[in-house]
């Protein structure tokens, strides 16, 4: 029986969690070839446990090993040995979940065992040093915070106004991988750093991310956000807008659903702004 060594590092803020893995030995013995790939994902609720992002690389790990395998027309049996650096995670798996509720962790349990029957034998061994987990963890921390400045970076953006007013971003239909909160949050911060640079610029308000529709999302989402309370531009938004459909309307947060498109959007906004400033 062939051997391989998976390593998993990652964490967790909030509702995500992010990992990444290295999959050594036999096939992938040399570093060129080594199976590595980090992910993130948005959990409906935060990992009390914090395991979540061990449990996801595992079986992200485990997936890319088998589709490996079945490429390269491999069909042997393969004693994977994963280095587990947290006691809990040790323990869920080696009862494969027994006693836990949680239908998420579940889930996910019961994909790594059908892979890992698929595959071979899975063998949990704890490392003697973490330096490897480190550096993956940091590797998908990397990786996220990558995606996200890449999606900024592409997105269109106006100000509302040249002094203490709402910074407005249009991000495309295929950024539906990073929720729109979590985007308005980091543009949010990343502007307000620009403004501490340059005191005479004013203050921000607050931001609104705009996600445009495409083939697979009919529909433009209208993200609003302001510390300091952005309900009042929503609320007029939605009265201006006349194919707005639903939405969820909060003093801090509100999420607008129209079946305008984003050119039409900005124009709203730019109304609605004017109605703020009156």
């Amino acid at each position: 029986m062939r051997k391989a060594l998976v390593r998993v590092g990652g964490g967790c803020a909030g509702k995500l969690v992010y990992w990444a893995y290295l999959v050594q030995r036999d096939v992938w013995s040399d570093e060129s070839s080594q199976l590595r790939a980090s992910g993130f994902r948005f959990l409906p609720r935060k990992d009390k446990l914090g395991i979540m992002c061990y449990l996801l690389g595992l079986k992200s790990a485990l997936e890319a090993m088998s589709s490996d395998l079945r490429r390269r027309g491999i069909h042997e049996q393969y004693l994977v040995k994963f280095y587990c650096i947290n006691g809990k995670v040790d323990e869920v798996l080696s009862r494969w979940g027994y006693g836990l509720r949680d239908p998420l962790i579940l889930g996910v349990v019961n994909a790594i065992k059908h892979l890992a029957n698929s595959i071979g034998l899975l063998d949990l061994a704890k490392p003697r040093s973490a330096r490897v987990e480190e550096e993956l963890r940091i590797f998908a921390a990397s990786q996220f915070y990558r995606r996200v400045n890449k999606i900024l970076r592409h997105a269109r953006l106006w100000d509302s106004s040249n002094r203490d007013g709402y910074v407005v971003c249009v991000v495309p239909a295929d950024s539906d991988d990073i929720p729109l909160e979590c985007l308005a949050k980091f543009l949010y911060r990343r502007e307000v750093r620009v403004l501490k640079q340059d005191r005479e610029s004013g203050e921000l308000k607050g931001v609104v991310v705009v996600r445009e529709c495409d083939g697979k999302h009919p529909h433009t989402r209208v993200f609003f956000y302001s510390p300091d309370g952005a309900g009042y531009v929503a609320r007029i938004f939605k009265l201006l807008d006349s194919r707005y459909l639903n939405g969820k309307l909060a003093s801090r947060k509100s999420l607008c659903i129209t079946r305008s498109t984003a050119d039409v959007v900005e124009e709203v906004l730019a109304e609605a702004f004017e109605i703020c400033k009156a």
